[in-house]
């Protein structure tokens, strides 16, 4: 996992990059209110830049953050923003 900040039409949002396989990369954006995992194609990693920044820090946040917002996160989200990688 790495955190970091990807820079999109809307502008840059920061996030948490889950998982990359050969065509996709599984990322935890910080938009509100959804806070959800998010599947892209492999080409949007030119758009997103790994900052420094402890990835449980992160994992902190966007817990507080869905709490605050009051979303419901999914199974999937759950495990990956509590999840020791």
């Amino acid at each position: 996992m790495k955190v970091v900040r990807y820079k999109s039409n809307e502008g840059s949002i920061h996030g948490l990059l889950v998982k990359q396989t050969k065509k996709k990369v599984y990322i935890i954006l910080m938009e509100a209110p959804k806070i959800k995992i998010r599947k892209l194609p492999i080409a949007e990693l030119d758009y997103m830049q790994e900052i420094d920044y402890p990835v449980k820090k992160c994992q902190k946040h966007l817990r507080s953050a869905a709490r605050a917002w009051r979303y419901k996160l999914g199974k999937e989200t759950r495990i990956a923003l509590r999840s020791n990688a």
